[in-house]
């Protein structure tokens, strides 16, 4: 069964079957939840094109499609869930990277039962960063979000160029289209109003 009426449902994914289990032990003994898992990215996919979920577990490191790529697609898919990120391995580039996709929060394994509880109680009664939310509003194409992220992280134009397959010419127009739609007169204005707006969360129209 998806749902009981009136529950909220957690969606857990990880390829590891030992860590799905506890997981959803644990939410289902602790909290008034549904709990749904899927060991790969591609099923979860499968999972959120039929249910509505009120949060997203996953791991980091998975087979096939990471939970980075996972989540990408998820809010291509125009799903705004909060996601909470799961990692074996101390990662602050992946963190960032997380973050930056709108991540709820980033835990590392192996975590405390209270630890996962408190965070997927405040998961569940919040939004996205308003990051993400003001970045679907622009109408961010992919490239630009890529373009975005490099520039966040201090790459220059030929490192970046570099890594999306443009001159750097190109970026160097992409990189003025941004500050323009962030309304910024530089790269360090961008960055500092980024990070503004990923420790920022907004409310819930719904709400």
């Amino acid at each position: 069964m998806a749902s009981s009426v009136g529950m909220k449902t957690i969606l857990v994914v990880d390829d590891e079957s030992e860590m799905r289990s506890s997981i959803s032990a644990i939410l289902s003994n602790q909290l008034s939840v549904n709990v749904l898992e899927a060991s790969t990215a591609e099923s979860a996919l499968a999972l959120l094109k039929l249910f509505q979920m009120n949060s997203i577990i996953t791991d980091v490191r998975m087979p096939h499609m990471d939970g980075l790529e996972f989540i990408s697609r998820v809010r291509q898919m125009g799903i705004k869930t909060p996601v909470i990120f799961i990692s074996g391995c101390a990662d602050k580039d992946m963190a960032i990277k997380a973050l930056k996709l709108g991540a709820f929060d980033f835990m590392e394994k192996p975590f405390e039962k209270t630890q996962l509880v408190v965070t997927v109680k405040k998961a569940l009664g919040a939004d996205v960063s308003k990051f993400s939310s003001v970045c679907e509003g622009l109408n961010l194409k992919n490239l630009q979000m890529r373009v975005l992220e490099m520039v966040t992280s201090g790459k220059s134009n030929k490192e970046i160029a570099n890594h999306v397959n443009l001159s750097e010419q190109g970026v160097k127009y992409h990189v003025g289209n941004l500050l323009a739609k962030f309304k910024v007169a530089s790269r360090s204005e961008l960055k500092n109003k980024i990070t503004d707006l990923m420790s920022t969360k907004v409310e819930s129209e719904s709400n």
